[in-house]
């Protein structure tokens, strides 16, 4: 009799160790799973997020500094000697300009969707919030130009000194508002990676 219930006790002991067994190995799974997943999301969107950095702060600048050119040629045009060469110039920049306009949006729609990634699959910080929100926030660059008045210019030195000035501000002012905020960004993501790859 003894042997009958030892071997009951034993058959169902050994189905429900192997049944916690089974739940226990598979709930491993799912949990690796899961976090290869969540791994693999924030790679790419670090990665993505980089690309975009890069692609972004020169589209940004080569559609002013287009505006910039025109500017100048135009002015030149109309104020020291109407050469039809520098008209030529100022509409073949000013269309430059213009094509980086869709290009731009496309990277800004980028950007903000890479935002909204790290915000699913990062832990959001302080820094992390505070670095998006400042990225959201953007300036648009915009330049003080001698032909709408906001820049006084007499004569062609001074239009090439504003054409230099306004070319530094421009890529001062791209640094500052979209490379820095999106380089330390990337290094709290970095850091957070880091963390996760250990």
């Amino acid at each position: 009799m003894t042997t009958l219930w030892q071997t009951i006790v034993a058959v169902t002991l050994g189905g429900l160790l192997a049944l916690v067994g089974s739940y226990l190995a598979h709930k491993w799974q799912y949990q690796r799973t899961i976090a290869l997943q969540q791994r693999s999301t924030k790679e790419k969107t670090y990665a993505r997020l980089s690309g975009i950095r890069i692609s972004l702060r020169q589209s940004f600048v080569s559609r002013f500094e287009a505006l910039i050119f025109s500017d100048y040629h135009e002015y030149k045009w109309k104020n020291f000697g109407a050469n039809d060469l520098d008209l030529k110039e100022a509409q073949r920049w000013m269309q430059k300009s213009e094509d980086y306009v869709n290009t731009v949006t496309g990277l800004l729609r980028d950007i903000f969707e890479c935002i909204a990634d790290v915000y699913i699959a990062y832990s959001t910080t302080v820094e992390i919030t505070s670095l998006t929100e400042r990225i959201y926030n953007y300036k648009t660059p915009s330049i003080k130009s001698p032909l709408n008045g906001e820049v006084e210019v007499r004569t062609p030195d001074e239009l090439e000194n504003w054409k230099k000035n306004a070319l530094s501000q421009l890529q001062a002012l791209v640094e500052n508002e979209y490379g820095e905020p999106l380089h330390q960004l990337l290094t709290e993501l970095r850091k957070q990676l880091n963390r996760t790859a250990r």
